[in-house]
């Protein structure tokens, strides 16, 4: 959430129009033009009126200060400066008057004073000014994004969860019905504080507000999104006390005969009745259909979408989520009255945004604990016990390897020694989440664990194709203490890979280049490992298995010279090869497979050598 430079004032509605005044007398006393923003009518009427009962001089067109309706933008805004600083010296004083009134408490406030940073005016002459009700509810969003808060003198900082609770708390106290107040403590810009605590404050503004005497009549809900302060609708919700379920029981008679909340992957959270979850939005709509509609949802507003065909039948489709979408609710079928049924829509929007914010935050510190784990698994930072122990708790077992993902189109050079991970693309990112595939950063590029089975990388190819992204695979890991292993051929693979623009490349498929990855140079057992297999069974087999494969090799592959080199009959020699190509798997016509065993048996006999003779 971008914050704001300038500073922020809460006062009561009856004020707030004094309030405006006085700074405005403070900064003519000063010589300072002023230029105030208004959302409408009702706040500048209240303004002029002030001004006017103070005998204060008029507000003239062209004089050192100008009023501003916010619809103008900063564009308009920018030229009242200047207007204005011609009638008068110092630095201008800007004024932002936020609307009156509830608004829709699940939207977004309708004068967002962010475009104030897109101005000329200095942060420290730039004031907003909120009335208690819209603060506590459709200005909340932005009265939290202010660093410095002023309420009846108190100052207050919203930089810290002890902050944004001290202005919950001055925003209770001034708020006189209970409905106010439980919209106030189930709002998502107050989800991050501890819920104990806002319980707490809650409470005890609650126990003010109970009088004894009857309880007054209930009166009708209005349908021009506003609320009366003994809304039926709202004493209704209350009732739920934020139980996601308990709500959509109690709308679905006004909304449809199913009803179904899901999150923005479109994973059901809630539904109503209990049972078998309605049908997905991503099974009743194409892809192409559903971003569309996704994008032109306007929150608290339900849309009527037709599913594919007549016979399909229609769906009404919400967006929950004042800023950025936080989830989706559908209803099967809609009443037959429709104001009545937005107004539903629109009470009960608050609270599930809670409920999916609340969820969203927890999914996303597990998954940022989870690719912090991952990083530090690969990078080789965890004992042995404790990278077992972080192996089943992301794959389940052993039997893992590392795949290192990099975008196709990127040119990619080996990393220097100081360089520092990158993170994955948001859209990779995103989709190893949706997969569950842990993953994290290692050496500049994102590495993921997979499936130690032949059909892991086959599974992860499939998943990753719409992204075109290069992927480089490491050895199998078997012994916890080899990830970093794996995570090093796997980044060394994949930077191959973008080199020569292969989708796919596996570390033991890449022959002699495995010779050349650093830290190669105390020997690459798994390359070695055919003439292992050969020493192993050459007791079984009664005949120099390495010898007769080096001798063949050393003949370039011609048949009769290396059976007059090994002083065999060359039947003989063709036999004893046959038995050799089949313990080693491997094609000995091919002049590659050759080269690679023909360098593997020298390094072998190299590092024997250097054993015998007691060489480091």
């Amino acid at each position: 959430m971008d914050r704001l430079r300038h500073r922020a004032e809460v006062a009561p509605a009856h004020r707030l129009g004094t309030r405006a005044a006085d700074l405005i007398d403070a900064a003519r006393g000063s010589g300072r033009p002023v230029v105030v923003v208004h959302g409408g009518a009702v706040e500048m009427a209240g303004i002029l009126l002030e001004l006017e009962q103070r005998g204060a001089e008029p507000i003239l067109p062209a004089g050192p200060v100008e009023l501003v309706h916010a619809g103008g933008g900063p564009k308009a805004i920018t030229a009242a400066a200047a207007r204005v600083t011609s009638h008068a010296e110092g630095t201008p004083v800007l004024l932002v008057v936020h609307p009156l009134g509830l608004d829709n408490p699940a939207g977004r406030s309708p004068l967002d004073c962010a475009f104030a940073q897109d101005t000329p005016f200095d942060a420290e002459t730039s004031i907003c000014l909120f009335d208690v009700a819209h603060a506590a509810a459709g200005g909340l969003q932005t009265l939290l994004r202010h660093t410095e808060l002023r309420f009846d003198g108190i100052r207050g900082s919203t930089e810290t969860p002890d902050g944004r609770l001290l202005v919950a708390d001055l925003l209770l106290e001034h708020l006189d019905s209970r409905v106010a107040v439980r919209r106030l403590a189930m709002s998502p810009s107050l989800a991050d504080l501890e819920r104990p605590a806002l319980e707490r404050l809650v409470a005890r503004r609650l126990r003010a507000l109970d009088r004894p005497g009857p309880r007054s009549v209930v009166a009708e809900p209005r349908t021009d999104g506003s609320c009366s302060a003994t809304c039926s609708i709202c004493e209704a919700v209350i009732t739920t006390d934020g139980d996601v379920t308990a709500l959509l029981d109690l709308a679905r008679p006004h909304i449809g005969h199913t009803l179904l909340l899901e999150d923005t992957s479109f994973h059901a959270v809630a539904w109503s009745p209990e049972g078998q979850p309605p049908p997905s939005l991503t099974e009743l709509i194409t892809p192409g259909r559903l971003a569309k509609l996704t994008g032109q949802l306007v929150t608290g507003v339900p849309e009527m979408v037709r599913l594919g065909t007549p016979a399909a039948g229609h769906r009404w489709v919400a967006r929950v989520g004042s800023g950025e979408s936080l989830g989706y609710l559908s209803a099967a079928q809609g009443p037959s009255h429709p104001d009545l049924t937005t107004v539903w829509w629109r009470h009960i929007s608050t609270p599930l945004a809670s409920e999916l914010a609340r969820r969203a935050g927890r999914r996303r510190l597990h998954l940022e604990t989870r690719h912090h784990l991952v990083t530090v698994l690969v990078r080789g930072e965890l004992s042995r016990a404790s990278a077992q122990l972080a192996i089943n708790d992301l794959v389940g077992a052993l039997g893992v390897r590392v795949a290192a993902l990099a975008p196709a189109a990127r040119t990619m050079t080996p990393p220097s020694a100081t360089a520092s991970p990158g993170p994955a693309p948001d859209a990779v990112a995103r989709r190893l989440d949706t997969l569950g595939v842990p993953y994290g950063e290692y050496d500049g590029l994102t590495v993921a664990l997979i499936d130690g089975s032949e059909g892991g990388p086959a599974a992860l190819v499939a998943a990753l194709s719409p992204h075109q992204m290069t992927i480089g695979l490491g050895s199998t890991v078997t012994d916890p203490a080899d990830i970093s292993s794996s995570a090093r051929q796997a980044a060394w693979t994949c930077r191959m890979a973008v080199s020569t623009r292969r989708p796919i490349l596996d570390f033991a498929g890449i022959g002699v280049h495995r010779l050349l990855l650093p830290g190669a140079e105390a020997g690459d057992p798994e390359f070695e490992e055919p003439i292992h297999r050969l020493e192993r069974a050459q007791s079984e087999l009664g005949f120099d298995t390495v010898g007769t494969l080096v001798g063949y090799l050393d003949a370039g592959g011609n048949y009769r010279r290396a059976a007059r080199d090994l002083t065999i009959h060359v039947n003989t020699l063709r036999y004893r090869l046959k038995r050799i190509s089949s313990i080693i798997d491997a094609d000995l016509d091919d002049p590659e497979q050759r080269f690679r065993l023909k360098l593997a048996a020298r390094l072998r006999a190299g590092r024997q050598a250097l054993q015998e003779s007691g060489a480091d």
